[in-house]
């Protein structure tokens, strides 16, 4: 497996902390970096572990799941990701990727298209909604993008599948699937994997 472009620290606790000194335009790709790495490594838990996985994620070989919106597209695809949360991390891809395509701009995330981006995420709303006119003006754009993709991370983390052999995984995401279109509501899948993934280890917990 291909290891990730950023590191991972074995908790997402203090994720914001990590990019305290970091410029507007650093914090913008590296969080934004970080968020695709967790989202790429969630994915890989549903396929083989071969080098055809690996090309198909490498940006450098210009593989197909080599950015952060095609694994969105194709988390959603999967039903590892919400609709909501799919547009969130659209809507956050596009903010790294104007930091990161328009490097003569200001280095702010006070600019255009970012700030109507940041103002259309959910989180951004909800603080809309619940503050002040006045108190919201004080809130920090960056603050906001930074606190956005922190909370992206835990339905993500969620999805991901303690490690077994391939087979299990390929058991477990097909009665994922077949529960999934069984409910005509729907099912959380976040909730489910995590569920999952306890049963296996309560599993291999009794075996041992």
């Amino acid at each position: 497996m291909a290891k990730p472009r950023v590191k991972l620290p074995e908790k997402d606790d203090g994720f914001i902390d990590l990019f305290d000194g970091e410029s507007d335009r650093a914090s913008a790709v590296l969080a934004a970096s970080y968020l695709e790495a967790v989202l790429e490594r969630t994915l890989r838990t549903w396929f083989l572990d071969c080098p055809e996985m690996d090309r198909a994620f490498d940006p450098l070989q210009k593989g197909f799941l080599g950015d952060l919106a095609a694994k969105a597209d194709l988390a959603y695809g999967m039903g590892i990701l919400s609709a909501d949360l799919h547009k969130e991390v659209r809507l956050l891809a596009r903010i790294r990727n104007h930091f990161a395509h328009n490097v003569l701009e200001s280095d702010s995330f006070d600019v255009q298209p970012v700030c109507d981006h940041i103002l259309q995420l959910t989180l951004t709303k909800i603080f809309r909604r619940k503050k002040s006119k006045a108190e919201f003006d004080k809130m920090s754009l960056r603050g906001l993008y930074l606190v956005a993709v922190d909370l992206l991370l835990y339905p993500i983390n969620a999805a991901r599948l303690a490690p077994r052999d391939n087979e299990r995984i390929r058991d477990d995401f097909q009665k994922f699937r077949d529960m999934r279109v069984s409910h005509e509501k729907g099912i959380d899948p976040g909730l489910l994997a995590a569920a999952i993934r306890r049963r296996a280890q309560r599993e291999e917990d009794e075996k041992g």
